[in-house]
């Protein structure tokens, strides 16, 4: 099954562990084998420090990359944990620290604006933002549907599930505050037909929250989908109101009005 382009949640996931691995071929880790004039690491705390440093790479490499989100990591390592737990030892650093890792730099991206409802878990699919006169706007995050629903109406399958969405979310808003370009003047919502090739065709709507520094660089922050038709059909009142309020408050906290 071929990839879908507009999946970028499930994309900055699987980009964020080829990053990793980018990053053990940049410093040229070797743990076992040092022949080859590698990187020789002879004990777990060695390796404990390789894997934390291809880590670091790895997340600053997708930083710059307009789809791919830095929250990514934060969505890989809670799947990571639904198989093996938040805490495995070995000579990897665990689940939970590496995830903490990311939290930490995404909040440094942003200067502290950013953060989660509750950062002593990772359930969460509320953040916060501070604009830039300082008051918290609360992002309550709707699942993200997958985009044939809106073509075939039988079943309302999600591509990804609020929590995950808020984590792909909240590391592109990051992004935009570091680069000084969250704000009314630089964050506009845009025909998602220009960003993403295989959308379904019919009468459907992708609209793409992009935030732009300049004419090369920028991040999609979200997408929102609908169907000009089908919408009222698609979604429940609360479901609409859900989705009405995320875009409201997110948007807000550019200074839009």
């Amino acid at each position: 099954m071929t990839p879908k382009d507009y999946n970028v949640y499930a994309l900055s996931a699987i980009a964020s562990d080829y990053a990793h691995e980018c990053g053990h071929w940049y410093y040229n880790d070797a743990v076992i084998d040092a022949n080859l004039n590698q990187t020789n690491e002879t004990s777990d705390k060695d390796t404990m420090q390789m894997e934390t440093r291809a880590d670091a790479f790895g997340i600053r490499l997708l930083e710059n990359v307009p789809q791919f989100s830095v929250g990514g990591d934060l969505i890989s390592m809670y799947r990571a944990a639904q198989q093996m737990g938040w805490n495995i030892g070995g000579k990897h650093p665990t689940n939970i620290s590496r995830w903490n890792a990311t939290y930490k730099y995404i909040r440094q991206m942003a200067g502290g604006r950013v953060n989660f409802y509750n950062e002593s878990s990772q359930e969460n699919e509320i953040f916060y933002i501070k604009d830039s006169q300082g008051k918290k706007w609360e992002i309550v995050i709707p699942p993200q549907y997958e985009v044939a629903n809106f073509v075939n109406m039988e079943s309302k399958k999600q591509l990804y599930t609020a929590y995950e969405r808020a984590n792909y979310v909240i590391g592109q808003v990051a992004w935009a505050i570091k680069n000084n370009c969250w704000d009314e003047n630089h964050v506009n919502i845009e025909d998602g037909s220009k960003y993403f090739k295989d959308i379904p065709q019919g009468d459907i709507t992708i609209k793409v929250i992009v935030a732009r520094k300049n004419s090369r660089e920028y991040k999609i922050i979200d997408w929102v989908g609908t169907s000009t038709v089908q919408s009222k059909k698609y979604y429940t009142p609360e479901q609409k109101q859900a989705l009405d309020d995320y875009l409201s408050n997110l948007l807000y906290s550019t200074g839009m009005q």
